[in-house]
């Protein structure tokens, strides 16, 4: 996992710039490591949601080497906090949501230096091209709504997108991996997992 500034500290783009880089320093060193370029797999859950996104996104921009796998964890992907999940469920217990409101705040401090479709990836005008998605919304989460209309942009696209909207679910559920819908989802993302390192004998997660 990469260990990239938060918001706190740096602001957009130095967060996502540090992923990306970090990305293509795997690629650059694959030999050495002993991986396939095109084995490795890139997960974001929440906040890092949106820099995997991004990533995918800044890689497409650049005819880069896309990830075999992109994995998104009820993501937040935009910056705009008017849809109905996040007036239903912001004070949802289980997510910080009295801060919700100003995570963009703090993350897009300085703006987004002429790069909306970076800092907030729902606001890229083309997604295509992106690898196969996988992505989990929570039903009781600030963020559902915006997850969903990113997974329907992603698959007017044409990209493919396994899509799961966890009912009663909220933001961050995994954590509590005594309960039986919280073991159900992790499963199911292994599933993905190990079917992709059936695919390319070996993968790599970068998340």
């Amino acid at each position: 996992m990469p260990d990239y500034n938060t918001a706190l500290d740096s602001p957009f783009p130095g967060p996502f710039l540090d992923c990306f880089c970090a990305y293509n320093w795997l690629l650059d060193h694959a030999e050495e490591l002993k991986i396939l370029q095109s084995g490795i797999f890139v997960l974001g859950d929440s906040a890092g949601g949106s820099i995997a996104a991004a990533v995918c996104q800044k890689l497409r921009d650049e005819g880069g080497v896309m990830p075999a796998h992109l994995m998104l964890l009820y993501p937040t992907v935009d910056y705009d906090t008017s849809r109905e999940s996040v007036r239903k469920y912001w004070l949802t217990p289980g997510f910080c949501g009295y801060t919700y409101p100003k995570i963009y705040e703090y993350y897009l401090k300085d703006g987004d230096h002429g790069m909306p479709e970076y800092a907030t990836p729902f606001q890229a005008e083309d997604v295509a091209g992106f690898p196969p998605v996988y992505m989990e919304v929570m039903e009781c989460d600030p963020l559902h709504d915006e997850g969903c209309a990113y997974a329907e942009k992603l698959k007017a696209a044409g990209v493919s997108v396994d899509f799961h909207d966890v009912s009663k679910g909220f933001h961050g559920y995994d954590m509590w991996s005594d309960r039986p819908f919280a073991k159900e989802g992790v499963n199911r993302r292994l599933q993905v997992w190990k079917e992709l390192v059936r695919k390319t004998e070996g993968t790599v997660a970068l998340s």
